[in-house]
C-alpha cells in the first residue's frame, strides 16, 4: 500500500451519521480504513448542478463509499441532489470521506475533480 500524501488522515470510523447508518440496505461490511481529506470548492461558481453531475459520474465509477461533509451536513458523492444541498459555493472547505478496497483512488479521482475546478474555466 503506498503512503498518502500529508493531508490525508487515515481513521477506522466511517464518516457517516445515525441517520445515513439507518438506511442501509444491508449489514455494514467488516471496517475498512476511512480516508478524510480536506477540501476546498476553488471553482467561481462552487458546487453547482453541473459540477455536482461531475463529481457524481467520478465517484460512481468507485466502489468506496465516498462523501463530503461540512459540518455536520454529509453528502453522498454518488447522489446529486445529496451534493446540492451542502450549498457549497466558492471558497467552502469540506472534508472529503472515502471508504473501502479502492477509497485511496476514489480520493485521489475525486480531489482531482475538485482542485481541478471540475474542468471549468473559472
Amino acid at each position: 500500500m503506498s503512503q498518502l500524501p500529508p493531508s490525508h488522515h487515515t481513521l477506522t470510523e466511517p464518516c457517516t451519521d445515525a441517520h445515513t447508518q439507518e438506511h442501509r440496505s444491508h449489514p455494514p461490511s467488516p471496517p475498512e480504513h476511512l480516508i478524510e481529506t480536506p477540501i476546498t470548492i476553488v471553482n467561481k461558481l462552487g458546487l453547482h448542478a453541473r459540477a455536482a453531475a461531475k463529481l457524481v459520474e467520478v465517484a460512481s465509477q468507485f466502489n468506496a463509499t465516498c462523501q463530503l461533509r461540512r459540518g455536520e451536513h454529509i453528502a453522498d458523492c454518488k447522489s446529486i441532489m445529496s451534493l446540492l444541498i451542502l450549498a457549497a459555493s466558492q471558497h467552502t472547505r469540506l472534508t472529503l470521506c472515502t471508504q473501502g478496497s479502492d477509497a485511496q483512488d476514489a480520493d485521489a479521482a475525486i480531489v482531482q475533480l475538485i482542485q481541478g475546478r471540475f474542468d471549468e474555466n473559472e
